[in-house]
């Protein structure tokens, strides 16, 4: 199974059965094999695993760099919208998805820079507000890999939440009725 450029989902090919022959008339590579001709496609890999398992097929996966790069854009996007939505600035998924992708098509994509805090980057006047979403969001997402249960992480996505509200105005939505600083829900 592979999942190829341009072809969303994941596709299951059937291995060849009997060996190809030299047609006599044509000079064509033939089969005698019609399942060659066969090739199956399905949105995720968990499905097209649990196909060939309910059929009795054996299943190798291939994996190439740009389909797992594509997996890690993809859950990089929901962890983003997630978050999003959990701080009130769903409207705004579009906007951190375009950045996001188009910083995944770059060479290059900024940095934060040794020492920044997540406010400090939202300060920064050599980013612009797309760069200033793109490394907070990467940040943000690269705290949630790490998934340590410690107060400090915990701290430091509270920091960036608090830079996400900062950065688009609306800094407001974390405090509490009595004006103290609470984490999102």
């Amino acid at each position: 199974m592979s999942a190829g450029p341009g072809r969303p989902g994941w596709r299951l090919e059937f291995e060849p059965r009997r060996a190809p022959f030299l047609d006599p008339l044509t000079g064509w590579t033939g089969s005698r094999d019609p399942l060659r001709q066969v090739a199956l496609t399905f949105p995720t890999l968990d499905a097209a695993l649990s196909y060939a398992d309910r059929q009795g097929l054996r299943a190798i996966v291939h994996h190439d760099a740009q389909s797992r790069a594509d997996e890690r854009d993809v859950a990089k996007r929901a962890f983003s919208d997630g978050t999003l939505r959990q701080l009130g600035l769903g409207a705004l998924q579009n906007l951190y998805g375009d950045a996001m992708a188009e910083a995944s098509r770059a060479e290059d994509e900024p940095r934060r820079q040794t020492g920044d805090s997540p406010l400090d980057v939202v300060r920064r006047s050599d980013l612009s507000v797309d760069d200033k979403r793109l490394i907070l969001m990467n940040w943000a997402f690269d705290e949630y890999l790490r998934r340590q249960p410690d107060a400090a992480a915990s701290s430091r996505l509270a920091e960036i939440e608090q830079a996400f509200l900062v950065l688009e105005g609306r800094a407001g939505s974390l405090e509490g009725s009595d004006g103290s600083p609470r984490r999102a829900a």
